[in-house]
């Protein structure tokens, strides 16, 4: 195709210059024929080059081969704390001519921040997981083409977005899983009052209500089943936020929708919200119906099990308890 290009572009400017053969040119015709080639053949080169880079952009090596493709589960992976899980991942060459002892797969977990961790790393049998998940994670090794992953004794932090990436020199591909956990998200505020926790205080409190901070997605699942809460609070991305089902004048705004209320990303050391904890049951351990009780005369506040050290306490909560079965929790 180019070598079309360059013929349909050099004769014309060969036609232009024919007149002059057999006379004497001077320095100005010599000029001018030169101008007339240099306009016509630079737009040929130009199109020679643009199809070479662009051949190049497309096919490293050339060619289809050694061309790997990753595959992993739609949707999300669903397990409980202290549960093993598998996150799906396989992949496969086209044409399927490669050696599995060159394939280098690698997986890391994902934050809302655009940050990774590495967990686990695999060069044909060298095998090594990396931080809190060493002796927890391992390949599942189902036959050729399976990266799968196997997770053990799974933890409140393994919840988010995993990516399975396989290299083979030059080819790489990846795809990502999500790991959700069973559980439940709960309202939190200190004793003192309200609005007293910046973000690493929020955190801290959930940990000592044996939870994390909630992520959206927990929050956003607790609205759909009923949560129903008008202080806002940290989530774990950073940004503040709040659920309201009920929309009403002084929660929420009574001619508003319901929905997930957003004050955005805030400060995380100035700025003082309440949070909004997540936390899973361990195994042997069931969620039951909570109860509301009224505690200090508050109608908004209820008790659940800490699951941490198998004893009540008492935490802000809701009276309809986000219709949910799962608010409390008993040791079987």
């Amino acid at each position: 195709m180019v070598e079309i290009h360059l013929v349909s572009l050099i004769v014309p400017a060969v036609l232009l210059c024919l007149p002059l053969k057999g006379e004497m040119l001077s320095p100005r015709n010599w000029l001018c024929c030169h101008i007339i080639l240099l306009m016509f053949l630079s737009p040929a080169f130009s199109l020679m080059n643009n199809d070479i880079g662009t051949r190049q952009s497309v096919h490293v090596s050339g060619d289809e081969s050694g061309l790997v493709v990753v595959q992993t589960a739609p949707g999300k992976v669903l397990t409980h704390r202290g549960g093993s899980i598998i996150l799906p991942c396989r992949y496969h060459y086209e044409p399927e001519s490669q050696d599995p002892e060159k394939i280098r797969i690698k997986w890391t977990k994902e934050s809302d921040t655009l940050q990774s961790s590495d967990v686990f790393v695999a060069l044909g049998r060298i095998q090594k997981a990396f931080g809190i998940y060493k002796g927890r994670v391992w390949l599942q090794g189902d036959g050729d083409g399976d990266a799968s992953l196997i997770m053990q004794d799974v933890t409140l932090q393994d919840y988010g977005r995993y990516e399975c990436e396989v290299i083979d020199e030059l080819e790489d591909d990846t795809g990502i899983v999500k790991l959700n956990l069973e559980g439940v998200v709960f309202p939190y505020h200190p004793r003192l009052g309200r609005y007293t926790l910046n973000f690493e205080d929020a955190k801290k409190a959930c940990e000592e209500q044996d939870g994390i901070l909630a992520s959206y997605e927990q929050l956003h699942e607790a609205w759909l089943k009923g949560l129903d809460w008008c202080n806002a609070g940290w989530l774990d991305d950073g940004s503040v936020q709040y659920p309201i089902s009920k929309p009403r004048l002084q929660c929420g705004r009574s001619e508003q929708t319901a929905g997930i209320r957003n004050y955005g990303y805030r400060h995380k050391d100035d700025e003082r919200y309440d949070a909004f904890c997540f936390t899973s049951n361990l195994k042997g351990i069931k969620p039951i119906k909570c109860i509301p009780l009224v505690f200090n005369g508050r109608e908004d506040e209820m008790r659940y099990f800490s699951l941490k050290e198998r004893q009540v306490k008492e935490v802000p909560g809701q009276n309809n308890c986000s219709k949910a079965e799962d608010q409390s929790w008993r040791v079987e």
